[in-house]
């Protein structure tokens, strides 16, 4: 199977260097492995502000790094649960991390089906309520923290589009528009 087509900063790629960097004994803490990647200056970190390039912190990081172990993708030593010749190349890793995400999600009351009851319920609720992902993650039995259930849905919205489909616009309700 190829490679999904993402953008080199998109959560997939960062996870995917986290691995790579990933070593265990060699770091003691969620820290030190995402100081060590800060300090690389990977393109995966960097994002664009005032027309130069910039590159997260190791506390930004830090979140990359905590996620990958809560999910599964690292031990509790900061090591790899894949060898890393096993996932070195970004399909053989998209097609893993879809995997423990997928299972992560349905071990913890998130399964695409209960997220579709959620969605399915808000919307047929009086009055119905729009489906943020916010709303669909207290609506489930036992919610995720906000931003592992954020980075969760965000992985399968790339890498398993089937899967569940997130659309994020701006919308400003002005009073008249929704009548009853």
């Amino acid at each position: 199977m190829a490679a999904i087509a993402t953008g080199p900063t998109e959560v997939d790629r960062k996870l995917h260097l986290v691995v790579l960097e990933a070593s265990p004994g060699r770091f003691t803490s969620l820290i030190g492995l995402a100081r060590s990647i800060e300090q690389s200056k990977l393109a995966e970190f960097s994002y664009r502000r005032s027309d130069r390039t910039e590159f997260a912190n190791a506390e930004t990081i830090r979140v990359y790094v905590a996620f990958a172990r809560e999910i599964g993708i690292l031990d509790e030593n900061l090591g790899p649960t894949r060898p890393k010749a096993q996932v070195r190349s970004l399909d053989n890793f998209q097609a893993w991390l879809s995997d423990l995400v997928g299972r992560y999600l349905d071990d913890h009351g998130s399964s695409q089906q209960q997220i579709a009851d959620a969605v399915r319920h808000l919307l047929s609720a009086s009055p119905a309520e729009l489906p943020s992902q916010e709303k669909v993650r207290v609506s489930l039995s036992s919610p995720l923290p906000p931003l592992d259930f954020r980075m969760c849905l965000r992985i399968m919205a790339l890498l398993r589009p089937h899967f569940v489909g997130l659309v994020s616009r701006r919308v400003v309700l002005v009073p008249g528009v929704f009548t009853a």
